[in-house]
């Protein structure tokens, strides 16, 4: 029978073609797809179809991006200062799928420190959330970047829903670096904000059932620093 084009799955798997075969005309079409990825949604219909649009241009974007991500630079930072995070963390999925071509690591992770910079409010809490979030999602091969980024991070960021994205965005190199992990974890675990202490706890539990040394040397710490 006939294709069903308002079916999400022929929807990606039709964008996927698109972006695997024919790149130049997918980079042609990123200007209409940045606007369509960031709708005003009125209804509940309206959010259910701009979802289903938004899965299916990142599936074709990823694919794009693995070849040269600056390409979509304009649909990657729209969807990156999106306030939703449901959104935002589209981005963090074409950037990190875009480090599958070696060549590109280094020139993303600038990419992502230069988001990270916060002077005089040069970019929006979001996009340095997107950011993190981004780093969490890199490969092991590449932990000491990360958790030097994490680190400085920790050091200069003061928005708190920023901040309480730095401990699941460590999570997956604590087993590369144990050292550095400690140290930003420790660091969080006094932060002024509720919240982001809070996150700090999920994460030390979560990180309990695969990285049992890790927690107790973490923990042991923590009690004896408490007890000077």
């Amino acid at each position: 029978g006939k294709p069903n084009f308002a079916d999400r799955s022929v929807q990606d798997a039709v964008l996927t073609v698109i972006g695997k075969a024919y790149r130049t005309y997918f980079v042609q079409l990123i200007d209409d797809f940045t606007v369509a990825s960031t709708p005003e949604l009125n209804t509940a219909l309206e959010i259910a179809k701009t979802e289903i649009t938004r899965r299916a241009i990142t599936t074709a974007a990823s694919q794009i991006a693995k070849i040269d991500f600056s390409e979509l630079l304009p649909l990657i930072v729209t969807l990156a200062n999106e306030s939703k995070g449901a959104v935002s963390v589209r981005a963090a999925d074409i950037l990190s799928n875009a480090t599958q071509n070696r060549t590109q690591i280094n020139p993303i992770l600038e990419l992502l420190k230069e988001w990270l910079q916060n002077e005089d409010g040069k970019f929006t809490p979001r996009r340095r959330w997107t950011a993190i979030v981004t780093l969490g999602k890199l490969d092991g091969s590449m932990s000491r970047q990360v958790l030097n980024i994490l680190a400085n991070c920790t050091n200069k960021e003061r928005t708190s829903y920023v901040r309480s994205a730095i401990p699941r965005a460590l999570k997956p190199f604590v087993s590369n670096n144990p050292q550095k992990s400690k140290q930003i974890l420790s660091q969080l675990a006094t932060d002024k904000e509720v919240f982001t202490r809070r996150r700090v706890s999920q994460v030390v539990k979560e990180l309990s059932y695969r990285e049992t040394d890790f927690v107790a040397d973490l923990l042991q710490s923590w009690f004896m620093k408490g007890s000077e």
